[in-house]
């Protein structure tokens, strides 16, 4: 063979040498190994037989031999020496591709030692250890352009971390000779602080670097648009859907269990319940309601059905948001518990329950608090819910009257009582928070979770179209028909009693009220005045002087008249 009597080169071991502890040793790349970095390394002409031209070791089928330990090619030296050739560089510093010819000539030596070699050839440096596990996909930087990553970062404040890292890469690149390659993961290395994590200023410096300004931006705003594209593209969630109360049997018997109960008997009874729900229950609370306004919306106006339905929402609130009397809260366990019954169905049995709590708060009430102490707690809880005007107003009213006897037969009077039921519910001026409810116990605060939902704002507006119109059983019409009676001590002697109906029938009757309010004020003038105004006593004022000022026959004189009160009773 033509290299039989070359010298031997090759070292019993080949160690991996960095740039820092190559140092010594100026223009040291750093992989190669210190036996190749001297002037009088071997600079071999094309092998003419499979041997390595640098190491004489053959290219042996199974890897055998001083250089067995890089996986391809058996001897890393043959890619280096067969490289030479074309580009005309010394051996050490040769990290080009192969030319066709000398990739052919490779290939063929290979072959005739039945050494299979999976193409392309694998570019990193096969004569270092450190590098011997990268794949031919790994990125490589030319180490020149390292030079520029403090560059990069000029006209920024960076921390001190991170400009000692970008200024030490910087000085083991100048320690490199020009246009040597290393692997990206070499640089990453060096860039990356203790904890592991690399800083902005090092990820933009090497993406820079690696692909240029305008490439880098490109891959930049190409992952932005990634980004948002999924993010607009990720598949809506399910739809909410709420937890119906019971199911198939269940829910048949519990609507049947209504029957046993009349709706005004119930009503009539008294029961303590909350004004305002507490916030944990709200989405439960919603649920129910809007359970019980859909099955009446799905029901025959005058079917067992309807009857059945429009009891569920009559007694809601006194079946979820009982308490005793003094009782202000209650745990929550309880209250959940409550509404779980709710949902298996045993509406009896709660209905039975806010009964019992009832008749047991009657038996034992508490001592009565003075009139005063009374006064200042409501108009203090007034305050807190912003009704500072009926805050002040619980100050200075008129005391309640005795439940007594007495009072009762003053109520009763029939030469005080109109000759028709006074339409007390459509004079309200509005719904403010804190306001007493009707005898099933709805409030604005407890209705008000309904509203959450554009399917519950639907359910009742359908409800309420079917009060208006009067489509709904007569039991239900005449549940929401009653209201209690409250009665107060008027200043100069006397009882006026003000009676607070159903919150929803008060609902429909203001709204109703509003929409024909023209008509209802033509056919009462000149005897009612301004009923859908809230300054009622300065509108008749304004309306007698006009009257007067029109007609030339007509004159005021001095009389006096009642002004009715916001709840109707004069």
């Amino acid at each position: 063979m033509a290299h039989q009597d070359a010298p031997d080169w090759s070292p019993l071991t080949v160690p991996s040498v960095s740039p820092a502890s190559a140092a010594g040793v100026a223009g040291a790349a750093p992989t190669t190994p210190p036996w190749l970095l001297g002037r009088d390394a071997p600079q071999a002409a094309l092998p003419d037989a499979p041997h390595c031209a640098v190491c004489q070791t053959a290219v042996l089928p199974h890897g055998e031999g001083d250089e067995s330990r890089f996986p391809w090619p058996r001897c890393g030296h043959l890619r280096g020496s067969y490289g030479r050739e074309p580009t005309g560089a010394p051996l050490p510093y040769v990290q080009g591709r192969l030319a066709p010819r000398s990739r052919g000539a490779l290939q063929t030596a290979c072959h005739s030692e039945h050494v299979s070699l999976p193409p392309p050839a694998v570019e990193h440096n096969t004569v270092s250890a450190q590098h011997q596990a990268t794949d031919d996909a790994a990125w490589e930087v030319d180490c020149s352009s390292f030079g520029r990553l403090v560059a990069v970062a000029d006209g920024r404040s960076l921390r001190p971390g991170e400009a000692h890292l970008l200024q030490s890469l910087h000085r083991e690149t100048l320690s490199l000779p020009t246009a040597t390659f290393v692997h990206l993961v070499w640089a990453c290395q060096r860039l990356t602080l203790p904890g592991g994590y690399i800083p902005a200023s090092a990820q933009e410096a090497i993406l820079q670097s690696s692909l240029g300004h305008q490439q880098a931006s490109n891959l930049v705003q190409s992952l932005d648009h990634l980004r948002l594209h999924t993010a607009d593209s990720a598949a809506p969630r399910p739809p909410a859907t709420d937890a119906s109360p019971a199911e198939g049997r269940q829910l048949r018997e519990a609507f049947t269990g209504l029957d046993a109960y009349d709706a005004c008997a119930v009503l009539r009874q008294p029961c303590h319940t909350f004004r305002m729900p507490p916030a944990f229950v709200k989405g439960p609370l919603r649920q129910a309601m809007h359970f019980s306004v859909t099955h009446i919306l799905q029901a025959q106006a005058a079917s067992r059905e309807a009857e059945r339905a429009w009891k569920l929402w009559l007694f809601l609130p006194r079946m979820l948001l009982h308490r005793p009397a003094g009782a202000p809260r209650l745990p929550k366990s309880e209250l959940r518990e409550r509404f779980d019954r709710f949902v298996r169905g045993d509406w009896a049995g709660i209905l039975q329950e806010s009964s019992s709590s009832a008749t047991f708060a009657a038996e034992t009430q508490r001592a009565p608090r003075s009139e005063s102490a009374a006064r200042a707690d409501r108009a203090v809880h007034l305050a807190h819910l912003g009704e500072l005007s009926a805050a002040r107003q619980a100050l200075i009213t008129a005391p309640l009257a005795p439940g007594d006897a007495t009072t009762l037969e003053a109520l009763r009077d029939p030469a005080r009582r109109p000759s028709e039921h006074p339409l007390t519910p459509t004079s309200c001026s509005g719904h403010p928070k804190g306001a007493a409810p009707g005898p099933s116990g709805y409030t604005a605060d407890i209705m008000r979770p309904l509203l959450d939902d554009t399917a519950g704002v639907e359910a009742l507006h359908g409800v309420a179209e079917l009060l208006a119109r009067a489509e709904l059983p007569a039991s239900a019409a005449s549940a929401l028909g009653l209201g209690r009676l409250v009665a107060l001590s008027k200043p100069a002697g006397g009882v006026r009693g003000i009676v607070v109906g159903d919150f929803l029938w008060r609902l429909v009757a203001r709204s109703l009220a509003q929409q024909f309010a023209p008509a209802f004020e033509a056919a009462t003038n000149p005897h009612q005045f301004a009923l859908s105004t809230r300054a009622g006593s300065e509108a008749l004022v304004h309306s007698l002087q006009a009257a007067c000022d029109g007609d030339a026959a007509k004159s005021r004189v001095p009389c006096e008249f009642r002004i009715t009160s916001q709840q109707g009773a004069p």
